[in-house]
């Protein structure tokens, strides 16, 4: 190299050193763009795989998300059938209970011989102090003053008190100006059913002093009297109270008709 760099003139070295010049600046040029390019490929190669992998998350997450609206479509149809089945079941299970009371009344009717027409509460006064109710029958179904109203297998409810076109008011014997004669089932002892003051259910008065009564004995009605015919259930006794020397005794009564829970009777038009 010594020898060949000797051998040159001066514009021969000239020349070589222009020419190793741009071998030099060409290779710097070539190695500075590999650099860069390793640089390049060193920072967006990650990159590039970090983008890819959330790219797909978010895709799984678009997807999941799509999969729960889905389903909340599902269980929102589902809900709605779940509550049509529910009102069906609850409308079968009315008429059900529907049909056994008009039974109940139909074997009334065949048993006592009972002429009656059956009726609906439409109106009622609060709960706790119900006294009178309306029922949608009326004068133009043959309803007078004075009939009396039961339900089921002969338990009594009262007597039609005012008629009216299309309806009629009930008292019931819940009513202390209502009084029912009655006898003690067991005993065929009588006495006089009227409501107690304050709703607080019926009681049972002018029972003999010297007739037995135990709680839970039946009361019915006697048959004494234009308004109600005998045998029908009125309750049970619940207490008794006897006072020395007095002449007659008294027992609480508890209904047997759940007035709170009255929908459908039957007025007795003839008997």
């Amino acid at each position: 190299m010594f020898l060949f760099w000797k051998s040159l003139n001066n514009f021969g070295k000239a020349i070589f050193l222009i020419l190793f010049s741009i071998l030099v600046i060409f290779l710097s040029e070539v190695r500075a763009d590999f650099l860069l390019r390793n640089a390049i490929d060193t920072v967006s190669v990650p990159i590039a795989q970090l983008f890819h992998g959330v790219s797909r998350r978010v895709l799984e997450v678009g997807t999941f998300v799509g999969s729960i609206g889905s389903l909340n479509r599902e269980n929102k149809l589902l809900e709605s059938r779940v509550e049509i089945l529910e009102s069906q079941e609850a409308r079968v299970e009315e008429l059900t209970l529907e049909n056994d009371q008009l039974r109940s009344q139909l074997s009334l009717k065949q048993k006592e011989g009972y002429t009656m027409l059956d009726a609906r509460v439409v109106a009622r006064e609060p709960a706790g102090v119900v006294r009178v109710v309306t029922i949608d029958r009326g004068e133009q179904d043959g309803i007078t003053e004075k009939m009396p109203v039961v339900v089921s297998d002969g338990l009594l409810v009262g007597y039609v008190r005012d008629v009216y076109s299309k309806s009629a008011r009930v008292s019931l014997i819940l009513d202390p100006t209502v009084e029912v004669p009655s006898k003690l089932q067991q005993s065929r002892a009588d006495g006089i059913v009227k409501g107690q003051e304050l709703g607080q259910g019926l009681i049972m008065d002018l029972i003999p002093q010297g007739v037995e009564v135990a709680r839970n004995n039946l009361v019915v009605t006697s048959g004494i009297g234009d308004i109600f015919p005998s045998g029908l259930l009125v309750g049970y006794v619940q207490a008794v109270y006897r006072e020395p020397n007095a002449i007659f005794q008294k027992a609480d009564i508890l209904p047997a008709v759940d007035f709170d829970r009255l929908e459908l009777v039957t007025v007795i038009t003839g008997y």
